[in-house]
């Protein structure tokens, strides 16, 4: 089958997420000829490498491809690294929107060379980002989290589940520089503390939904200490923390007097018939 690729010259949005068998082959033209693509993604293209974005030569002339991507997803490609963001760093100047998850090869020293580059215009490309997911990235360390705090201060939304090696300094990092911060995952980053929940806390984030499942060095004291300053959670994830007890659960439904989901996957027991109770009359939903 012959595709016309000069159908793709104004096209603002792809959707390919899941075509497994896609090839650079397939792929690469349609991404040469798309001059105004605004919305990309190619989640689970596992045959897609470096070089699909390695673009030397295309259609328009005027307007040169990938430039106007607001949205990149490129969660769970798995032959990626971090060659494909030495070849997109010089095209994606209005990235706001990026998804990696599952890159293993995704390094901190690429990440933040991506970050660090400037435009013409004279911005740097992680100003405008507004959204990143690095769930799964496991060689992922501190120093990328530094990087986002130096480049990107207009984040909102962080994905960082399964990032094995962040520590309570890179979340002071983050806490510190990033204050639009609203959605944060950080289910299964078991090196965190208390010290974390204390920076968030010290720097008066306004986050509204918060996943701490499965990091099992969380405390009752580390919880207590979050909800009294972080009174407008929407939704928060504990599930398999298992440092904590009904006495953590008491002080979110105190504290969180605006909340609308707890999930408390493996807590059941924590749970009293008072709490079961008060959770029912302020409509919380629960996931047990």
């Amino acid at each position: 089958m012959t595709i016309d690729i000069k159908l793709f010259l104004h096209c603002r949005f792809l959707n390919i997420a899941g075509l497994r068998k896609c090839t650079n082959k397939a792929l690469k033209p349609v991404l040469t000829s798309c001059a105004t693509l605004e919305y990309l993604n190619i989640e689970e293209l596992h045959l897609i490498s470096d070089d699909c974005f390695h673009i030397t030569e295309y259609l328009s002339t005027e307007t040169p491809p990938l430039c106007c991507l607001h949205s990149l997803n490129l969660n769970y490609c798995s032959s990626l690294s971090g060659e494909a963001f030495i070849f997109l760093k010089k095209r994606i100047s209005s990235l706001q929107e990026l998804y990696v998850a599952g890159i293993h090869q995704l390094t901190d020293k690429s990440l933040q060379n991506l970050l660090e580059h400037t435009s013409i215009g004279g911005q740097q490309y992680g100003e405008k980002i507004r959204a990143l997911s690095f769930r799964d990235c496991v060689n992922l360390t501190d120093q990328a989290i530094f990087a986002l705090s130096i480049y990107c201060k207009m984040l909102e939304e962080i994905d960082l589940e399964g990032c094995i090696h962040l520590t309570d300094d890179g979340m002071k990092a983050l806490s510190s520089s990033c204050s639009r911060l609203n959605t944060l995952s950080l289910k299964r980053c078991k090196k965190l503390t208390d010290v974390s929940l204390v920076h968030f806390s010290t720097y008066d984030l306004n986050i509204k939904n918060l996943n701490l499942s499965e990091c099992n060095r969380f405390s009752d004291d580390g919880v207590e200490v979050l909800v009294i300053h972080m009174k407008d959670l929407l939704t928060l994830d504990i599930s398999k923390c298992r440092k904590l007890t009904m006495s953590a659960i008491t002080n979110i439904f105190k504290y969180c007097q605006d909340l609308k989901m707890l999930a408390a996957t493996g807590m059941k027991d924590h749970f009293s018939l008072p709490l079961l109770e008060k959770a029912e009359k302020a409509s919380i939903k629960l996931r047990l």
